[in-house]
């Protein structure tokens, strides 16, 4: 999470009140998260959205296994389901995937583990961009912080049942990998400004914008401000007017919008999270402007201190 804190000076005078602001990004406040995700698997006859299936079985026990996409009545009553992770699925074509198994058919199948290479039917656990999925077998018990997904009862040629019908375990995990978001701009200052004016940071940078950078998974961006802070009782943000002891604070996406005419294309902040870009590519990059507008009657006429957040958040 970056914040941008905007600092403002008023000279209050006997004709004129004069604005020096300076917004500055705080490099302390990224929003990073690496998250053990809480998978969790079940063999089930009813698997609810947002699980998924990630294969059907016969039976409970001495089992032999379908793909998710078949519906043979028979496998109807054991779905091996998972799910407690945000976005997981079943797409064997994803880049974030794991084999859980080889079945010898889509249907009526014997299994064998993902290293051999005689079945060419996979069973998969999938997840967003940039996630990983990893999978294991293991004798007797899952590795701290892998779930049972199923058993087998060998390496290959094998049948299969849920986690207790045989010593051998098809353990799984997911990990998200770190959101994380940088920004170009440290500090800067719009200049100067009288009561009930507006100046945008086009007339910074020779109208370059703000850039944010995604770190190394896919993200949304978000953004959105706050109240200012002065002794006198700070100022309110309005996505309104600036009347009274109201200010604003705009934004416009510079790389997807036309911001060179504010306030066209430009959306006023609220105190809420507001979209900035969605699915952010890995590395990838948004420009964005600021225009800000000042109080018509501040009521306090003390230095303020405003917040504007932009967040990466996983889709």
């Amino acid at each position: 999470m970056k914040k941008i804190e905007i600092k403002i000076e008023i000279e209050r005078k006997t004709f004129f009140i004069f604005l020096s602001v300076v917004l500055m990004i705080i490099s302390g406040f990224f929003l990073i998260k690496t998250v053990q995700a809480a998978l969790t698997c079940s063999v089930t006859a009813t698997c609810n959205a947002p699980s998924v299936v990630v294969f059907r079985m016969s039976g409970a026990s001495n089992a032999h296994a379908e793909l998710p996409s078949q519906t043979t009545a028979a496998y109807n009553a054991n779905l091996v389901c998972c799910g407690g992770v945000t976005g997981i699925g079943n797409d064997c074509a994803s880049s974030s995937k794991a084999v859980i198994a080889k079945l010898w058919g889509i249907t009526n199948a014997h299994i064998q583990q993902n290293s051999y290479s005689e079945y060419t039917n996979n069973a998969c656990i999938s997840m967003p961009a940039g996630n990983n999925v990893s999978v294991a077998y293991r004798d007797t018990n899952c590795a701290e912080g892998e779930t049972v997904v199923a058993s087998m009862s060998g390496a290959t040629n094998a049948h299969v049942g849920d986690s207790a019908a045989y010593t051998t375990k098809i353990c799984a995990t997911t990990t998200a990998t770190v959101v994380s978001i940088t920004l170009d701009r440290e500090n800067f200052s719009y200049g100067t400004m009288n009561n009930n004016t507006a100046s945008s940071t086009l007339s910074l940078w020779s109208g370059a914008g703000i850039i944010a950078t995604n770190g190394a998974a896919v993200a949304d961006f978000y953004i959105y401000g706050a109240n200012s802070a002065g002794t006198g009782g700070g100022w309110t943000l309005s996505n309104a007017d600036n009347s009274g002891n109201n200010y604003m604070h705009k934004f416009c996406d510079d790389t997807e919008s036309v911001c060179t005419g504010p306030p066209t294309n430009y959306t006023a902040l609220t105190t809420n999270p507001q979209i900035l870009e969605a699915n952010v590519a890995i590395a990838g990059t948004r420009a964005f402007q600021l225009q800000l507008a000042t109080p018509t009657a501040p009521t306090d006429f003390s230095t303020q201190s405003a917040i504007v957040t932009i967040q990466a958040s996983a889709p």
